[in-house]
């Protein structure tokens, strides 16, 4: 599973979530757009990403200049918590991620490597 960056749509930073599969077909399977711009951020204290995979909507959100850690959360449409990610710097195993997902739901193999791929981005890019 991949995300590539394409070209701002509205003005937005855009990502295509991509699956190769065993034959070596790649095949897009949704998109993650950045909805937050830089004062929205600074305002709200947090970037957003509007998520969509396999029909599926979904929202991100990335706390912004948090001390010693980064984290990122990912929502269903009905604002229920799927998985999030975390990172310490302060905290020892330093730089060690650890992504939890939502205990109550079973996911497939397709659906965790996504949660994987997105919220390492969100954590990269804001």
């Amino acid at each position: 599973m991949s995300l590539n960056e394409d070209e701002k749509l509205d003005g937005k930073r855009y990502w295509l979530v991509n699956l190769q599969r065993d034959n070596g077909v790649k095949e897009q399977i949704g998109s993650m757009i950045m909805d937050s711009k830089v004062s929205d951020t600074i305002r709200d204290n947090d970037s957003f990403y509007q998520v969509n995979f396999k029909n599926n909507h979904y929202t991100m959100k990335k706390p912004f200049m948090q001390f010693g850690k980064e984290e990122a959360f990912l929502y269903d449409s009905n604002d229920l918590l799927l998985a999030n990610i975390f990172s310490s710097y302060k905290q020892k195993p330093r730089l060690k991620k650890c992504i939890y997902l939502n205990d109550n739901i079973e996911f497939n193999e397709e659906k965790i490597a996504f949660f994987i791929v997105s919220l390492n981005l969100a954590i990269f890019v804001s």
